[in-house]
């Protein structure tokens, strides 16, 4: 099974400058922040793992788990990836190892994804460390079971654009080229703008 991370480079110096950058999704993102966050999203805990990469071994890092993802940055200073999953990917959480567990990286979390990724991370066995990320993300992951509400709810971005103006029903019926030929006469209902109505038949 592939299992892919996703790496991000830059060469830019990120020591003593701040870099802003807007992404795909309009989002202005600091990149010397520890973590982007969305509009709403807040950071829960983060802690020191190690990054069991299945191309390049085990890399040590800081993940961050906020209320709609899990980050992860690279401490290396020879590795810039960083590592960015939506919470909502997440379909399994496993621990790995026991109390007893012996072996470099034996003790941590498996987390299976939706998108095919299997993601580990090895974790200290003093202090519960890996007790308190697996109730958090266990938490956070699978929200409706622990009676909190889906991120959607939560988010606070703004869009400038109206909604209802991107999609017109009548120019996309006629680029279909459903006319009245094809399945006799219709029309549409008068409050389609405002919400999902059914097609009105025609006499």
């Amino acid at each position: 099974m592939a299992s892919a991370s996703t790496s991000k480079y830059n060469s830019h110096s990120l020591e003593n400058e701040s870099i802003k950058r807007t992404s795909r999704d309009g989002v202005n993102r600091d990149l010397t922040e520890a973590v982007p966050r969305l509009p709403g999203e807040t950071l829960i805990t983060d802690k020191e793992v190690i990054y069991i990469c299945p191309f390049n071994g085990p890399i040590k890092g800081r993940v961050y788990i906020t209320n709609y993802r899990l980050y992860l940055r690279s401490l290396e200073t020879d590795s810039s990836l960083i590592l960015d999953v939506p919470l909502g990917v997440i379909s399994r959480i496993e621990k790995m190892g026991g109390a007893t567990s012996r072996g470099e990286n034996s003790y941590g979390l498996d987390i299976t994804c939706k998108d095919m990724r299997n993601l580990r991370f090895a974790l200290k066995q003093e202090g519960h460390s890996r007790r308190d990320m697996f109730e958090i993300l266990t938490r956070y992951a699978f929200p409706l079971a622990h009676s909190l509400p889906l991120f959607a709810f939560l988010n606070e971005e703004k869009f400038n654009v109206d909604g209802w103006t991107v999609y017109n029903p009548v120019e996309e019926y006629r680029r279909q080229h459903q006319t009245q030929h094809l399945f006799g006469p219709w029309s549409l209902g008068p409050d389609l703008k405002k919400r999902a109505c059914p097609i009105t038949i025609g006499e």
